[in-house]
């Protein structure tokens, strides 16, 4: 059976222990690769022809004339990186890493992929695989569930919300499990946070930037290439997190008495860019108007509250807030504010995809997202769409109606769900979460890895 995985940066280590593992049982492992150091590094480990690297230069190819059934243009807008280029290069590019990962889907006769869904040439593999009726290959993507922690699922779906079955459940859910204090997501964030307020960080980052110690300007995925494509985006997203500052933030000791004159209703922001909203959260990526949707369908009587990521300072600042804030009962809260405050007092949690949606569902309050999730399950749990959106009702009715007709699961119900549909170990950034290579967790990982090869395909 042929594997292929795609390097994904501070990923791939665990994947290279992923693939060395059952590279022994007798699978033979294939790799697509962007980066010039990770290309090294996996040459030392696997077969070098079964490892195939993407160049910028690839826009020079000749068209291979594969029948191209994705939306290609849909994969460049989801791209951070090919969308800042000439049209001209990001057309030719795509084309032809379309044409080279179809040939090596079907030239090496690949039976499955596994990948991130956050770079085009992930993205494109994960469509080609779900889409193209020419390829065979199945692809799966792991991510962790978020809640519980230590736990991890195969996505089938390049949208990533379709759960793969496990075959053999060998560690079942108590329904305890979904209630802790979420470890993993409170580490990795609080590794951020301290990072980015690191003077040590940014001193590091300015070495980087004027002697581009690993510059691989052949690496698509590079951000920017040249020094002042870099500066300019490093510039903006300063001047963005020093305008923040300036945002009034609401006195959470006020919520209180809100609350009981007012419906309050907050919207949790996602760190951009990010696959949650890049990918997965397609054609509703541009939060603003989401908000502004939001607003528009405000009962009379409630309040809309904004929450910034703790990890995104930055990605937004001043005028983008005055903006939303100037239509209307609208406020701004600390970004720091607990989580206990806002499920007390809040009636709904709005959201794209996060996480803050699926805990209110699971202590059962209403969480919207306007992606589709594997947590809507919940009965609490509601996907949001434009349809319902232009609806004559106002969002407190869409609310009432879509949790009356929801048939979904309770809790209990979908604690044997995921049971079913997810394995122990935990999947992450290994800079940000060092014990994802602890021998015990990589042992983990891999079983999971080689029971959905053996029960799935």
């Amino acid at each position: 059976m042929n594997l292929l995985f795609i390097s994904n940066y501070s990923l791939t280590p665990l994947y290279i222990e992923v693939g060395k593992y059952l590279k022994e049982k007798g699978y033979k492992i294939y790799w697509i690769v962007c980066s010039n150091e990770w290309e090294l590094i996996l040459k030392k480990e696997f077969d070098e022809s079964c490892i195939t690297r993407l160049k910028r230069n690839i826009i020079n190819n000749k068209y291979q004339n594969f029948d191209v059934y994705i939306p290609l243009n849909e994969v460049l807008y989801i791209d951070r990186e090919i969308k800042c280029w000439q049209s001209s290069e990001s057309s030719k590019y795509l084309i032809n890493l379309h044409d080279i990962i179809k040939n090596v889907l079907i030239s090496n006769s690949i039976d499955c992929v596994f990948s991130e869904n956050t770079w085009a040439h992930e993205i494109i593999c994960a469509m080609l695989c779900q889409i193209d009726p020419e390829i065979s290959a199945k692809h799966f993507s792991a991510h962790p569930v978020r809640i519980p922690d230590g736990r991890f699922a195969f996505f089938k779906d390049f949208l990533l919300y379709k759960l793969t079955s496990v075959s053999n459940v060998k560690s079942p859910l108590d329904l305890s499990d979904f209630f802790p204090e979420n470890k993993e997501i409170t580490i990795q964030d609080n590794v951020i946070v301290k990072r980015n307020t690191s003077l040590l960080y940014w001193y590091s980052k300015l070495v980087n930037f004027l002697t581009r110690p690993l510059m691989d300007i052949q690496d698509p995925t590079w951000n920017g290439a040249g020094r002042i494509n870099s500066l300019s985006r490093a510039g903006s997203h300063l001047f963005r997190s020093l305008t923040y500052r300036f945002v009034y933030k609401l006195d959470v000791s006020k919520l209180d008495e809100m609350s009981k004159k007012y419906k309050l209703y907050v919207y949790a922001f996602h760190k951009e860019p990010e696959t949650a909203i890049n990918n997965k959260g397609r054609y509703y990526e541009n939060q603003y108007q989401c908000i502004l949707n939001i607003w528009r369908k405000l009962p009379q009587g409630s309040i809309l509250l904004l929450k910034e990521h703790r990890v995104s300072i930055g990605d937004r600042g001043y005028f983008y807030f005055k903006k939303l804030v100037r239509l209307g009962n609208v406020f701004v809260l600390p970004e720091n504010i607990p989580f206990e405050m806002l499920l007390k007092y809040c009636d709904a949690c709005i959201t794209i995809s996060g996480t803050m949606a699926y805990e209110f569902a699971l202590h059962n309050k209403v969480g919207i997202t306007f992606a589709k999730t594997y947590f809507n399950k919940l009965k609490y749990s509601i996907n949001l769409t434009n349809d319902d959106l232009t609806k004559g009702t106002n969002l407190d009715a869409i609310i009432r109606e879509k949790v009356s007709r929801n048939m979904a699961m309770s809790n209990l119900e979908y604690c044997k769900y995921l049971s079913s549909r997810s394995y122990e170990g935990c999947i992450g950034d290994v800079n940000n979460l060092p014990e994802v290579m602890n021998a015990s967790n990589i042992e983990k990982v891999c079983t999971g890895f080689q029971d959905l090869i053996s029960g799935s395909i």
